[in-house]
């Protein structure tokens, strides 16, 4: 979206995407158009990283200058903001699995740098954690 190059942790960032959807039953990052997925991003996840900002070839089509997350509105084709709203992973999924928000949040890192690569992910522990079985 930024115009930055990716490599194979772009599939950690999906299966993240893929088990919040099917843990919550709905889109985490639906998309609206790259500008509001860059809001929803940030407003669930945290902020993008400068470092990303400022590599970004295509940065300059979302952020201002100072970073500020803005589009041309098509009917008064005037530049607005947009404050990304401020919400958590939690609150989205509505669950209390301390364990797997934290593999979710691991795979959801925004900046591929630090995203684990599939072997790191696989050594999460909530990958090994032993649940119990309800017997129903």
């Amino acid at each position: 979206m930024l115009g930055l190059s990716y490599d194979q942790k772009i599939d950690m960032w999906s299966l993240g995407c893929i088990l919040a959807e099917l843990c919550s039953g709905e889109v985490l990052f639906p998309n609206e158009g790259i500008v509001m997925l860059l809001a929803r991003m940030i407003g669930v996840i945290g902020p993008i990283d400068i470092e990303m900002l400022r590599k970004g070839q295509k940065t300059h089509k979302y952020f201002m200058k100072e970073y500020d997350l803005y589009y041309i509105n098509e009917d008064t084709n005037k530049v607005e903001y947009i404050v990304p709203e401020e919400t958590t992973l939690e609150h989205h999924l509505q669950i209390c699995d301390s364990c797997f928000l934290d593999f979710l949040k691991y795979l959801l890192e925004i900046n591929p740098k630090k995203r684990p690569t599939a072997i790191e992910a696989l050594q999460h522990p909530w990958l090994s954690y032993a649940y119990e079985v309800n017997s129903y």
